[in-house]
């Protein structure tokens, strides 16, 4: 800010930054531990595990294998994505509902599954979601009988079948545990560090005269020694010597 001739400058110390993070590494680790915990709580304890069940399905257009041309094939893997679109489609889910008898609406079972094309072949990968392990398999399994049913009604032609079905997986999927811990490691120690250097940027203490002088450029007419820090020197010497003296001993 400026006003006439006067520039008014903010100046950042980052060795005094430094020098204050330094004095506090034990508040900034154990921040980083707290965070830590409080992944670990959350990972464990409150977020609900969710389970993943999974199915392959190949989509083909009617020719024998051996003589599928590239256009063919070509024709296959966009019959692919028509597939996830009659996937997400409100009969297709209705009917899924009905197969895996579970007590979702459709838009509730649209949020649990998704499906894509495997790594950009006429094979799709459809996987569900759930809290519990037995009703993802199930419903990955009504996926798998009811979606090709639904291809060969709507798309004349074309046929899916079932690569590999779904089978029970008993793993979690989410919440990931390790990354939980992690992120709220570094999460604790940022944000202690960051409390640290804007506690460290707000002090407008003078610490010394190399201060002053790279701060505001004034001289520096004299300095009171610390007494109680500086035993090597006369001063210290007179501090111990004064406080000695009352305990009625001698000084060293």
């Amino acid at each position: 800010m400026a006003k006439g001739n006067e520039t008014d400058y903010f100046v950042i110390d980052l060795a005094h930054i430094g020098r204050s993070l330094a004095r506090r590494i034990w508040a900034i680790a154990l921040s980083a531990m707290v965070g830590a915990l409080l992944g670990l709580l959350l990972s464990t304890m409150i977020l609900p595990p969710k389970y993943e069940s999974s199915v392959l399905l190949y989509v083909n257009i009617g020719a024998e294998q051996a003589n599928i041309s590239s256009s063919e094939l070509s024709a296959a893997q966009s019959i692919v994505k028509t597939s996830v679109v009659i996937l997400n489609n409100r009969t297709t889910m209705e009917a899924i509902i009905r197969e895996a008898n579970v007590p979702y609406t459709y838009e509730e079972i649209q949020k649990q599954i998704r499906a894509g094309s495997e790594s950009n072949t006429e094979v799709l990968r459809v996987t569900v979601t759930s809290r519990d392990p037995y009703e993802a398999n199930d419903i990955a399994n009504a996926v798998a009988k009811v979606l090709p049913e639904r291809i060969e009604a709507v798309m004349r032609g074309a046929s899916m079948e079932v690569i590999d079905p779904s089978t029970l997986n008993l793993k979690k999927a989410s919440p990931n545990v390790k990354l939980c811990t992690a992120l709220g490691l570094v999460i604790g120690a940022v944000l202690s560090a960051a409390v640290v250097a804007v506690l460290a940027l707000l002090d407008n203490t003078v610490h010394s005269g190399d201060y002053v002088l790279s701060t505001y450029d004034f001289p520096v007419l004299a300095e009171v020694p610390n007494l109680l820090e500086s035993h090597d020197s006369k001063y210290g010497y007179y501090n111990s010597a004064r406080y000695a003296k009352r305990k009625g001993g001698t000084a060293e």
